[in-house]
Order: structure tokens, then C-alpha cells, then sequence
């Protein structure tokens, strides 16, 4: 069984994979990929990207961020490989676990709430940046 450790950049997964927070551990497909399950895959623009399964497009697979709204469909011969598990601090988190799976679904369950709740955090994102920006400029000027 082929797979690989890596932590992964970027905020389209929060709130379940933090930027450059985690270690997600991918294994090359050995069953058939289900919903909710996180794929690690190459897009059209030849990013390594790694999203989450949230329905099926005939043979492709709709997948999206967990911290994003928007939908791509992914084949089959783009797919590297399925998160197995992830390390929240030393925890060692199946994405099979039973517990994981029902975070994930009640995330999923309510699209207004889920929405809402990614656009307080890009906003909150968006003002951190920005006081840190103006942090950085203050500090240049004084230097």
C-alpha cells in the first residue's frame, strides 16, 4: 500500500484541516471512493489539490473546500490518492472515525449555516491580513 505524509497550505479546508496546522496522511486508492471522503488530486490548472467528496457526476466526483462554496468536478484518472487519517496536534484523527463522519455531515447538513460561517471566517481572515499589512508598514516606518 502506497502512501505519503505532507501538511497541507491553504484555507479551503477549515474548519477541519487548518493552514500549514496538520499532517494529512494520503493512500493510494484501494477501494472505491465514497461521500465525504477527502481526494487528493491534480485540477485542470495542474494544482495538487485536496478536496472533499460531496456527490457524483456519473463517473466523476463533485468535490468541494470544506471552507469554500464553490463545486468542481473531478474524473477519476486525476486522483492521486484518499486522506486517511490526519494529526490534530499529537491526535491521531481516522477520516473514517465515526465521530469525524458525523462533524463532517452535521457541517454539511445545513448549507445556510455552513455558508455563513465561512464567510465570517474569510472576513475574519481578511482583517487579521490587513492588520497585519499595517502592522508590517508601521514597523518598516519606525525602523
Amino acid at each position: 500500500q502506497s502512501s505519503c505524509a505532507f501538511v497541507p497550505k491553504g484555507v479551503s479546508m477549515w474548519p477541519f484541516l487548518k493552514n500549514r496546522k496538520q499532517t494529512v496522511i494520503i493512500k493510494k486508492i484501494d477501494r472505491p471512493i465514497k461521500i465525504y471522503d477527502v481526494i487528493f488530486y491534480t485540477n485542470p490548472n495542474g494544482r495538487e489539490v485536496l478536496h472533499r467528496v460531496i456527490g457524483f457526476n456519473g463517473e466523476d466526483f463533485i468535490v468541494s473546500g470544506d471552507g469554500v462554496i464553490e463545486t468542481e468536478i473531478v474524473n477519476n484518472d486525476s486522483i492521486f490518492g484518499v486522506m486517511q487519517c490526519f494529526y490534530k496536534g499529537k491526535k491521531l484523527i481516522p477520516t473514517t472515525s465515526e465521530k469525524h463522519l458525523k462533524k463532517v455531515d452535521k457541517w454539511y447538513s445545513n448549507p445556510k449555516k455552513r455558508q455563513r460561517k465561512i464567510k465570517c471566517f474569510k472576513f475574519r481572515l481578511k482583517v487579521k491580513n490587513k492588520l497585519k499589512l499595517l502592522l508590517t508598514k508601521r514597523k518598516n516606518k519606525n525602523v
